[in-house]
């Protein structure tokens, strides 16, 4: 029996959402747009360039203190 959520669905509702990607094809790196630190920024893992895409991520709530 497996545990946990099954792959295809989550426990939250999910949005499209901004994200960079990594443009070389072999680099799983990605990040969203709203939490990097650059306007362009380079991969973090290989250096190359990223690429606008998007994804469908759950939506981040931040706290203030």
């Amino acid at each position: 029996m497996e545990k946990g959520f099954p792959r295809n669905s989550s426990p939250f509702p999910l949005f499209e959402t901004p994200v960079w990607k990594c443009s070389d094809t072999s680099c799983t790196c990605w990040m969203r747009v709203d939490l990097a630190f650059e306007e362009s920024p380079s991969c973090p893992i290989c250096s190359k360039e990223m690429v606008l895409e998007t994804k469908m991520l759950p939506k981040l709530t931040t706290v203030k203190s």
